[in-house]
């Protein structure tokens, strides 16, 4: 499918009609939803709305990532991102509190909105559940990535690279536990269970050093560190990818763009860096003072 064929499919889903106002029907059941019940004399909703909505809102990023990259149609992508960002928040707002899916989709819904550039959307969706949601380091990473919490994230990072997990002799005891664990046949994990374990803390180490770069960069100002962490988050989705690890998959890949979006909207490449006219040398200084105090140290 081209760009073309994706604008065109996302023009078509942003219809106020498309799939029998899909859409309308979950802003309207969850303005009634209390924890995933729907009042008795209210009406009645199809039993598989909230997947519709779901598959909806993660359609429609799909095609707004492939139309941004690609330099589409920058405004039609945008409200893709917000469509699909209100999509999945129906569902989960006011949704089933035990839902073990509930905290992964609060973060496809607050990454769209950051992405569609609704910041304050995206803040509202995490900011009280990020401690009580079911989210993996991973997944927390990214909602504290989106929250701008830097100063909290470079302070988990820390703790996780000073306990060494990520490590070579960290993984090889993991899954040595992990295989051996138990007296009996019932209390051993499967071989690739194993591996999954295993493989996922690697992966977080992965995607904490994409982080760490990345904050890195927005207290030096090095473009270089931006283009190391995007380097670390394109490693880590394509052996997400391989091994078929589809929240880590989703997880990689919304962070490589909101770290360029992150970049773009900092002081970093908002402010220029040489002056048309006048004493560029002291501009620089001044420059780099202000910087210096916005940002996290």
């Amino acid at each position: 499918m081209n760009l073309k064929q994706r604008e065109d499919e996302v023009r078509a889903a942003l219809e106020p009609a498309f799939r029998a106002r899909l859409l309308a029907r979950g802003q309207a059941r969850s303005m009634i939803w209390r924890d995933g019940e729907i009042p008795a004399d209210a009406p009645q909703f199809a039993t598989n709305l909230s997947y519709d909505l779901v598959s909806y809102g993660v359609a429609l990023i799909d095609h707004a990532i492939y139309i941004h990259t690609r330099n589409g149609d920058t405004n039609l992508a945008r409200r893709a991102f917000l469509q699909a960002g209100e999509a999945i928040e129906s569902v989960v707002a006011k949704g089933i509190p035990d839902d073990p899916q509930r905290g992964f989709l609060r973060i496809m819904s607050a990454a769209a909105f950051h992405l569609g550039q609704s910041s304050a959307r995206a803040y509202s969706m995490l900011f009280r559940s990020l401690d009580n949601s079911n989210l993996s380091r991973l997944e927390r990473g990214l909602a504290l990535l989106i929250l701008r919490s830097l100063d909290q994230l470079e302070s988990e990072i820390a703790e996780w690279r000073r306990r060494g997990i990520g490590s070579d002799e960290f993984l090889f005891n993991l899954l040595e536990d992990q295989i051996l664990q138990g007296d009996d046949d019932e209390n051993e994990l499967p071989y690739e269970d194993s591996v999954l374990i295993a493989l996922d803390v690697a992966l977080c180490d992965q995607f904490y050093s994409g982080l760490s770069s990345f904050l890195l960069a927005l207290q030096v100002g090095e473009e270089s560190l931006v283009t190391l962490a995007l380097r670390e988050m394109r490693t880590g989705l394509k052996v997400s990818s391989n091994n078929n690890l589809v929240p880590q998959w989703w997880g990689f890949r919304l962070a490589n763009h909101l770290i360029d979006d992150l970049w773009q909207a900092s002081l970093h490449q908002l402010i220029p860096t040489v002056l048309p006219e006048g004493d560029s040398t002291t501009w620089h200084d001044q420059r780099s003072l202000f910087i210096g105090d916005y940002i996290p140290n």
